[in-house]
């Protein structure tokens, strides 16, 4: 590695070790600035596509303009004097953690914090497709937790424009497996709803301390993502539930878009306690001197005997006025009653969102039932109106969109079967098979379990061999003539 690129940054110290490239520690004489420079590996630099796709990070992460998107300040290709050449970025040099070295020591983070990280993340993600950019490879380590707090991300250098050419080779899987959507598992391209749902598994990853879908193997990881459940979150963590698990829906178009998630994520951590029970009640009992204050002033003034009656008089109001003060704490602590929200109509998300700026604690069941959306909310448990304390429990009920078929179709006459379906929202497709039974009556219905609205349904019914015309054109004419003859 050259001391200095294009006789201008000094690289002083490596600080990162990636797989395309190295990042260091450099100087700027020119503008005299600290900065980092990431520099692309001399085994890869001599690949024309390997350096477009570096050009090409500078150009899109130099297009957007966000606090939480590191920005790029110069792309250069150093030659060196046998001819080699060595590309590279320039970039601020951002004083913090990533968020994988965090998760590393901590293990996992709270749901405040978590929804701060997620809101944050969100709002830069809302910049970056508001420009027609999908990042494609969202994950912890390229997440930056800055010494001020705020939250960055990093490395677009998979990114592309979703009105450009992609970066990688034909049917190439980019990304991370951890953090891979299922329609990039199933070799579609990225999209925007790809990336929130790399933001879903990095939030469920902050929660939990774990990707939801990791297996021995990345195929395995894939395939996981495609075919199974997201895992519940703890009971604790269920005010989270809905905003997860729409973020990791299976179907891109039931994703929510980068600017809600900001909107319900920032909402939600601001909402909840930035200290737990534990420390509440601590500040609580440190309250306590203000009566005891009081208690010593009238001790103090009832030692003076000189003036008895106006010692007297002093000390009533004292006490008048340290029975007004702990009525008043009593009366500021005192239970507070909560009118719960009628969310039933709602998306599971915004539901858990106005449940959790009252104060309410969530959670959610699935159920299959016609006539509703996905996610959204048919029951709630407690009744619209009702006062609760704090922190009440408040179960939703959430369609799925999916509903059963009725399992009475079969032996049904067409005309019935085919009206109720429709009137589930379904389309049928009418085939018919030669059997003994009377016209029209129903074999079987495909498929016979569940469906959600806009399925086709395929059914089948009888055709019976005495609805055959066997006199009813000329090849049957000419076949009855043949076997005459």
């Amino acid at each position: 590695m050259p001391a200095t690129l294009s006789d201008r940054y000094r690289l002083d110290a490596l600080i990162g070790d990636g797989g395309m490239g190295e990042v260091w520690k450099a100087h700027d004489p020119v503008l005299d600035r600290v900065v980092a420079v990431k520099v692309i590996r001399s085994h890869l630099a001599g690949d024309l596509r390997i350096r477009e796709r570096l050009r090409t990070e500078a150009q899109l992460a130099g297009s957007l303009r966000h606090p939480g998107i590191v920005d790029v300040f110069d792309y250069g290709e150093h030659v060196d004097v046998d001819g080699r050449t060595t590309p590279y970025l320039v970039m601020p040099l951002v004083d913090g953690t990533t968020l994988s070295e965090v998760l590393s020591s901590r293990g996992s983070l709270p749901l405040g914090e978590t929804m701060k990280i997620v809101a944050e993340m969100a709002s830069a993600l809302q910049t970056a497709h508001g420009a027609g950019i999908v990042h494609r490879d969202l994950k912890p380590a390229n997440v930056m937790l800055t010494a001020s707090g705020r939250v960055m991300i990093l490395d677009f250098g998979i990114a592309r424009s979703t009105g450009g050419e992609s970066l990688t080779q034909t049917g190439a899987m980019v990304g991370t497996a951890d953090y891979l959507s299922p329609e990039q598992a199933a070799g579609h391209p990225a999209t925007y709803a790809s990336d929130l749902y790399a933001l879903g598994i990095v939030a469920y990853t902050c929660l939990t301390g774990a990707p939801p879908f990791r297996r021995d193997t990345d195929v395995g990881t894939a395939l996981a993502h495609l075919h199974e459940p997201v895992p519940p979150l703890p009971s604790e963590l269920s005010m989270a539930d809905p905003l997860i698990r729409s973020l990791l829906s299976k179907e891109p178009t039931h994703r929510p878009s980068a600017g809600d998630v900001a909107a319900i994520a920032g909402t939600m951590a601001t909402s909840l306690p930035t200290t737990s029970k534990s420390s509440a009640e601590h500040t609580r009992t440190d309250l306590a001197p203000l009566d005891r204050d009081a208690t010593a002033t009238i001790d103090i003034v009832d030692t003076k005997r000189r003036r008895p009656r106006k010692a007297l008089w002093i000390g009533a109001a004292m006490l008048a006025l340290v029975g007004v003060l702990i009525g008043g704490f009593a009366y500021a602590n005192r239970p507070v009653k909560i009118a719960v929200p009628n969310v039933v109509g709602m998306s599971s998300v915004e539901a858990a969102s106005t449940l959790g700026r009252s104060d309410l604690t969530v959670e959610t069941h699935e159920t299959n039932v016609a006539g509703h959306k996905t996610g959204e909310v048919i029951k709630q448990s407690v009744k619209p109106g009702t006062e609760v304390g704090e922190d009440a429990l408040v179960s939703l009920t959430v369609a799925t969109g999916l509903f059963s078929i009725p399992g009475d179709l079969v032996g049904k006459p067409y005309d019935e079967v085919a009206a109720t379906l429709e009137d589930l929202g379904l389309t049928v497709n009418k085939t018919q098979k030669l059997s003994q039974e009377e016209s029209d009556t129903v074999l079987s219905v495909e498929p016979s379990t569940l469906a959600k609205a806009g399925d086709t349904i395929t059914v089948t019914v009888s055709y019976s061999f005495f609805d055959f015309d066997f006199n009813g054109d000329d090849d049957d004419k000419g076949r009855d003539k043949k076997h005459d003859d």
